[in-house]
């Protein structure tokens, strides 16, 4: 996971866009996200079986109870647009499993 964080960073992309997978389609259950910057798109998705977050390139492949939404345009991510990560962290929550967390300047 640090390795990909790192490739990320030293590419310097500006982010163009932001999809959620929800489950069952519950806005409130979201269980991957995908950023997409100028050239290069990666995805943080929760793994139930260990309460891990993986990290990969490329696009999210849906699972069949999954549906992907575009959240890019939300109050949220709209400030967001146009940054980039300057900054990220791993952290290990209290089972064990990681949790990513980065900052978009």
């Amino acid at each position: 996971m640090l390795d990909t964080l790192a490739n990320i960073v030293e590419e310097h992309n500006q982010l163009v866009g932001v999809s959620y997978v929800l489950f069952e389609g519950d806005p409130q259950f979201i269980t991957a996200v995908e950023l997409r910057f100028t050239s290069l798109t990666f995805n943080l998705r929760a793994i139930a079986d260990d309460d891990t977050l993986s990290v990969n390139f490329g696009i999210l492949e849906l699972e069949s109870d999954e549906s992907l939404i575009e959240a890019g345009n939300s109050d949220l991510w709209s400030l967001c647009k146009g940054g980039h990560i300057v900054w990220g962290w791993r952290l290990t929550n209290q089972q064990g499993g990681s949790v990513l967390k980065v900052m978009l300047k």
